[in-house]
């Protein structure tokens, strides 16, 4: 019987060949590296920040890289072209992960030999996010062949089509002594639209991180990446902003394109690809938040046991302090006929796993900060949800705390506020654990 290999395995044997170019480090952990490397990373310390990573030194001279929250592959080069690719593995499974980002994508049809493979553990996040990526959106397109009316306008002597531009032909043309040219505007039914532009932009930005990053090796991503490229063709794939991209206004007709455009955001918020004057090689990175991505994971899931009840949206969320302090921002609101219920969604594995959630394993902080935002004049709400993630395979796939009260008491609120926590198995599928935790939340929605 074949042993499927690990990720310790296969990076350790990339490491081997490739030596001093390859350093992996585990999220929220430090490894030591050699001077070679610390010489690249510190060409590049500006950016590191912004990648979660940071450079230090102790008294022994001893070199240090250290990872937070961000876990993701960087391809760094020196003036000398020397390269180092530093991979930031996640703390829990890659298919954990996966399933967090596949949530982002309403729905998106399921691609079950993937899943199979990146739950044996086999490829570091970014390849995984890659090869998910492009082989959804190849799915989508098999399906969805779209097209839509746009305006076209043509400034040629070969005739006038459409609707003729007389401001233009006087403002542009008659000066220019073009006086036998009319431009003009017409409709016409194209696939060049701005939900396709997104796909095909899309596509060219994975493209390139794969072939950076070396996976053009890859069969499965490279056939399906010519898919794709042969199911835009015409397509102008012109640079998309991730803020263009969740500015499209969705209707009947282009509704089905809402979920696979999520999944273009998270590419497009999370790639650097990055050309200085006299480099060779570019500066490359495909990096994930995971206290960001966790947070988004647990807004789908209270929208999906809770509905409408659950408010997650940023901008109806933040309230000022009153004081010149930065305002506070909510990760989510449960409002039930009883109740008003802060949940603050936190990425930390607490000590514990146990059936029974226990306070005592959790930062004060995280308490402090839940009891404070309850308590804020603009939300006054009665009890608060603190949800972390936990990897108990053999317990339910969500559970919660007894209720701590010891907080938040004065006349407006007799019975203080209350405080329990909410463990979900990222391990499990989302739709068992999204029905565990409509029946773990019922008694507190409907107690007193």
């Amino acid at each position: 019987m074949a042993v499927t290999p690990s990720l310790d395995g296969i990076v350790d044997r990339t490491i081997e060949q490739q030596g001093e170019a390859f350093l992996r480090i585990r999220e929220r952990s430090h490894a030591t590296i050699s001077a070679e490397q610390y010489l690249i990373l510190q060409e590049h310390e500006e950016r590191l920040g912004t990648l979660g990573l940071r450079l230090s030194v102790d008294l022994d001279g001893e070199r240090f890289l250290h990872a937070t929250d961000t876990v993701g592959t960087f391809r760094l080069t020196d003036a000398e072209d020397r390269w180092l690719v530093v991979e930031v593995a996640p703390k829990v499974e890659a298919a954990d992960v996966f399933r967090m980002i596949d949530r982002t994508s309403d729905h998106l049809p399921e691609v079950g030999d993937l899943d199979s493979e990146i739950s044996s553990g086999e490829a570091p996040v970014s390849t995984v996010f890659l090869r998910f990526f492009v082989r959804q959106v190849r799915r989508f397109l098999e399906k969805n062949h779209y097209r839509n009316y746009r305006f076209v306008e043509t400034n040629t002597s070969s005739g006038v089509r459409g609707c003729p531009l007389i401001a233009d032909y006087s403002l542009r043309n008659l000066p220019r002594g073009q006086a036998h040219i009319m431009p003009s505007r017409y409709l016409e039914l194209s696939q060049d639209v701005l939900e396709n532009q997104v796909l095909a932009y899309s596509i060219e930005v994975a493209q390139r991180l794969v072939s950076v990053f070396d996976l053009n090796s890859n069969p499965g991503i490279a056939k399906d990446l010519r898919a794709c490229k042969g199911s835009l063709a015409g397509v102008n794939s012109r640079p998309v902003t991730a803020r263009e991209l969740f500015a499209i206004r969705y209707s009947r007709s282009n509704v089905h394109f809402r979920g696979v455009h999520r999944l273009c955001g998270v590419l497009l918020r999370n790639e650097t690809i990055v050309m200085d004057t006299g480099d060779r090689i570019p500066f490359a990175a495909f990096s994930l938040h995971m206290p960001t991505l966790f947070q988004k994971y647990v807004s789908s899931l209270m929208m999906a046991s809770l509905g409408h009840s659950f408010e997650d949206r940023k901008n109806e969320l933040t309230f000022l302090t009153g004081f010149g302090a930065r305002p506070i921002k909510l990760d989510g609101l449960i409002s039930s006929y009883r109740h008003r219920i802060v949940v603050e969604a936190k990425y930390r594995a607490l000590e514990r796993a146990d059936d029974e959630l226990v306070l005592g394993v959790v930062p004060e902080r995280h308490i402090y900060q839940t009891i404070a935002y309850a308590m804020h004049e603009k939300v006054r709400a009665s009890k608060g949800i603190i949800v972390y993630p936990i990897w108990d395979r053999d317990g339910p796939p969500a559970r919660v705390s007894d209720e701590i009260s010891d907080f938040g008491w004065g006349p407006k609120s007799p019975h203080g506020v209350g405080l329990r926590l909410l463990g979900v198995d990222l391990g499990a599928p989302f739709h068992e654990v999204a029905e565990y935790c409509a029946v773990v939340l019922d008694p507190v929605l409907s107690s007193a």
